[in-house]
């Protein structure tokens, strides 16, 4: 079923619509009235109940009765239990969260002095250099990159952030190189990185802890073999979640850019270079317009995935990556007495507003633009251009570097699992299948492995 974005003057003129063609003449007929736009939803949905069959109708109920019951009622109730204290409705949870300096330590405090405004509440350093001395008296100096701690609320708020700008540049400009540019390879190397999407945050959190440590992979790679950094770097913290988080949502943005950039009529971008429009003008005033939705929709996701994720603070606890809205979650979901914690539900709260309230307000900036890509009916290609030799080299360097850095997770978690040793050396100093013999010998871990498959499964045939 074919479908195309466009925008109807002049009632819904600033709205972007996904139209379907089976109901393509009776959507269109109803838009171009004059009538308010609760009088057109309504005779859309006059239209659209005329021309569906009871098979439709009896699809629509089910869908409508799973919803509400597995999704509406359970946000429901964690919402009014969080406005529940002392036998009636309340702001107590949230005023005691709000009032935690665990949670919220920031404080503005106006005094006579200039800037005449002091924040106060953010802890830690953002980096910090240590040295130490090994046993033939070599002193080594690491960068260890720590970040601040800005309370559990705005910790979630900027790692979300931060990973979803890391992300969108990245995923945006390997797409636009995937779909704009012929080398060799292209193809192959699309897919390659693509394998982020194979793991979870929380696998890939812990292949790639061995690799960021002082003492890890990198280290021993570009510090003690190649020499190519004066000291060691160490992420931890919530640095440490933003870079892998970065790496393993990035493919999400490029997926999502690169349908959009390879779904532009090339005619469009010949008849701006007609008009004199080139280069990064071009670019700015035609290509990346109309590639807009398709990134913003993989960065919002990437957002609500970056704030909701936590694995990643799992692997990293007893830094402040833990400091973050989903461990505190997990940490205090339960009561001494083994009941479901009001406190736990309450930041569940907080933390479901803010994904809804990025949600509204990204879709609502995308909507107050116009977005017309009117297909002609026929199939295109799209238009690729070939690279001098120097422009190959560069774009190979950076396809390569961020494939490297994307696979690292993967390959750390493949080596942890065949490691009998593993030191400060690049690769194991010893293999061994005794690993996987303890799992496989294992009856809870070998339920867990099947309730993973079918319960997977079920789902999966149910979506």
């Amino acid at each position: 079923m074919r479908g195309f974005y466009c925008s109807f003057p002049p009632t819904l003129s600033h709205k972007l619509i996904y139209i379907n063609d089976i109901y393509f003449t009776s959507v269109l007929e109803v838009l171009h009235t004059k009538d308010s736009l609760p009088a057109q939803a309504k005779k859309v949905l006059r239209k659209i109940r005329w021309e569906m069959d009871p098979f439709s109708w009896s699809q629509l109920f089910l869908v409508l009765i799973s919803f509400t019951a597995f999704l509406l009622i359970p946000l429901f109730m964690v919402i009014a239990r969080s406005f529940y204290a002392g036998g009636g409705l309340s702001l107590h949870w949230i005023k005691s969260i709000l009032s935690d300096q665990y949670y919220f330590p920031l404080r503005l405090h106006i005094t006579s002095d200039f800037p005449f405004i002091t924040l106060e509440g953010i802890r830690g350093k953002l980096y910090d250099v240590v040295s130490y001395s090994d046993p033939t008296g070599k002193v080594t100096k690491i960068l260890l990159i720590r970040g601040w701690d800005f309370g559990v609320i705005l910790n979630s708020v900027i790692v979300a952030t931060m990973t979803t700008i890391f992300t969108t540049i990245l995923g945006f400009v390997l797409a636009f190189l995937f779909a704009k540019y012929k080398f060799p390879g292209s193809e192959a190397l699309r897919i390659i990185s693509l394998i982020p999407l194979l793991s979870t945050p929380f696998v890939g959190a812990i292949g790639l802890k061995k690799m960021i440590v002082a003492d890890g992979v990198l280290n021993v790679l570009f510090h003690d073999i190649l020499g190519l950094i004066p000291f060691k770097v160490e992420i931890t913290g919530l640095p440490a979640v933003i870079f892998v988080q970065t790496l393993l949502f990035y493919p999400i943005v490029m997926l999502n850019a690169y349908t959009a950039l390879i779904s532009i009529d090339p005619s469009l971008e010949e008849q701006a270079m007609n008009v004199g429009a080139s280069g990064f003008k071009l670019f700015r005033t035609i290509t990346l317009p109309l590639a807009t939705p398709g990134v913003e929709a993989g960065a919002l996701l990437v957002f609500i995935l970056a704030l909701e994720d936590l694995g990643t603070p799992i692997v990293f606890k007893g830094t402040t990556a833990e400091k973050v809205l989903t461990f505190q979650i997990f940490n205090r979901i339960f009561t001494p007495a083994g009941l479901i914690s009001q406190e736990a539900t309450t930041l569940a709260m907080i933390l479901l507003l803010m994904s809804a309230t990025v949600f509204i307000a990204v879709r609502k900036y995308v909507s107050l633009k116009r977005y017309a890509m009117l297909g002609k009916g026929g199939i295109w290609r799209p238009r690729r251009r070939a690279l001098s030799w120097k422009t190959t080299v560069l774009v190979y360097t950076f396809i390569l570097g961020t494939l490297f850095f994307a696979t690292l997770p993967h390959i750390g978690v493949t080596l942890l699992a065949f490691a009998d040793r593993w030191g400060t050396t690049i690769l194991p100093s010893d293999f061994t299948l005794n690993n996987f013999r303890a799992i496989l010998s294992d009856p809870d871990t070998t339920r867990s492995i099947m309730n993973s498959l079918v319960y997977s499964g079920v789902a999966t045939l149910f979506m």
